[in-house]
């Protein structure tokens, strides 16, 4: 993807599926409008955690449980429900964790067939 991003109107909330690559697997993301408090951190005092925040909210996007810029998701990703989110986050976990050689195991590089094992 190039680093220009055409204009397709403001980001919408709601659950995507996006390729990293153009011949990667899908990864799951969100957009959304975080919320507009202070988070409770350590080191902050309790009597501070719901203070409004001086600044307007801004949209956040998350790709396979990285941050993203939302407009991008918005302009290339395909909206999918959120039980179809929940599978691709959780076959990414797996992937990663039990089996690294499946493509969700690392998005950002292109799927080689030659390369996976074989299905029988």
């Amino acid at each position: 993807m190039s680093d220009v991003i055409e204009y397709a109107g403001p980001p919408q909330p709601g659950f995507y599926k996006i390729r990293l690559n153009g011949k990667g697997p899908w990864c799951a993301a969100a957009v959304f409008l975080p919320c507009p408090m202070v988070l409770p951190e350590p080191g902050i005092d309790p009597s501070e955690w719901c203070l409004p925040l001086d600044r307007s909210r801004r949209w956040q996007a998350l790709v396979d449980g990285r941050p993203w810029h939302p407009a991008k998701v918005h302009a290339y990703g395909r909206r999918i429900t959120a039980q179809e989110h929940a599978y691709l986050s959780a076959l990414s976990s797996f992937a990663r964790w039990q089996s690294p050689l499946l493509p969700q195991a690392d998005p950002e590089k292109p799927i080689d067939l030659n390369s996976l094992p074989p299905l029988f």
